[in-house]
């Protein structure tokens, strides 16, 4: 008698009995998936290669897609930025920042010292994900650089310029004493020079002190000559002037009862210099 035999058919594999059961190939690692691209999706009698996620189906392979180009990523472009990956993407710290674990970081470049800022003349000021060098007090910004703010030729400054007078210091002044002051150490003292008996070494003279100097004048009955300080003369030539100061301090006035009566002022006393006895009036030659 005649006889028949039912296959299975490809993609089926025969159980117990006459029941043909789908083979999952990708269960059984029978297909060229790559499960990179693309992963195995089994169906009946057959498989499917399905695009990983991170990829698109150009209708003969699965291509990367790339998040970074196409804005689909939750990189916030400040602190870190998208680096696209096979499938996927990652978010990289951006420059000036660092990765903590769980998000990235903000570099205080200051506090680290990982700047180029020279502290003097300019100071470092940390930025979200870098630094500025802010110039320093008494320090303008000329473009690139900081220069330094002459105060005393601006007049920014507090020296009265009498006691004491400006002098320009990089980023500030200071106000030096002047000539014929002392540095009390808050302020600027006038320096009594008469105090040294001897800084007036001209005989006959005395010292008057002035507010930041000192003043030589000729002591009384004595006037300076150019050279030196001379006796006054009380009479010239037998002549008595009201300028010819008598030694006690008195004009050299004549007395016209006297044995000897002068005449007028500035007129001849008597008949030579010998003869001019008034009261106060002294030969200067004989000084």
């Amino acid at each position: 008698m005649g006889s028949y035999r039912c296959q299975c058919v490809s993609g089926y594999n025969r159980t117990a009995g006459t029941v043909c059961q789908d083979i999952d190939e990708c269960g059984f690692n029978q297909h060229d998936c790559t499960q990179v691209e693309n992963y195995c999706v089994n169906t009946a009698g057959s498989y499917t290669c399905e695009c990983s996620s991170g990829y698109y189906n150009t209708g003969s392979i699965c291509e990367d897609i790339d998040e970074c180009e196409l804005n689909q990523h939750d990189c916030n472009q400040v602190a870190n930025y998208c680096v696209n990956t096979a499938g996927s993407y990652i978010c990289e710290c951006s420059s000036g920042y660092y990765n903590s674990g769980s998000l990235c970081q903000d570099i205080d470049e200051c506090e680290l010292n990982q700047h180029d800022c020279n502290q003097v003349e300019n100071y470092c000021v940390n930025t979200a994900g870098s630094y500025t060098c802010e110039c320093s007090s008494g320090y303008y910004i000329t473009g690139s650089l900081c220069e330094d703010i002459d105060e005393c030729e601006l007049n920014r400054h507090d020296c009265n310029q009498v006691e004491n007078y400006c002098v320009n210091t990089a980023g500030s002044y200071i106000c030096e004493c002047s000539s014929g002051y002392y540095n009390t150490g808050s302020l600027c003292q006038d320096i009594d020079e008469c105090e040294s008996n001897t800084i007036c070494d001209i005989p006959n003279t005395v010292c008057a002190n002035t507010i930041g100097s000192y003043d030589c004048s000729c002591t009384t009955d004595y006037s300076w000559d150019g050279e030196q300080c001379t006796a006054n003369p009380y009479r010239r030539d037998g002549r008595c002037r009201h300028d010819f100061i008598a030694p006690n301090g008195q004009e050299a006035i004549c007395d016209k009862t006297g044995p000897y009566p002068c005449c007028s002022d500035a007129a001849w006393c008597g008949s030579s210099y010998l003869h001019c006895l008034c009261s106060g009036c002294v030969d200067y030659r004989t000084k």
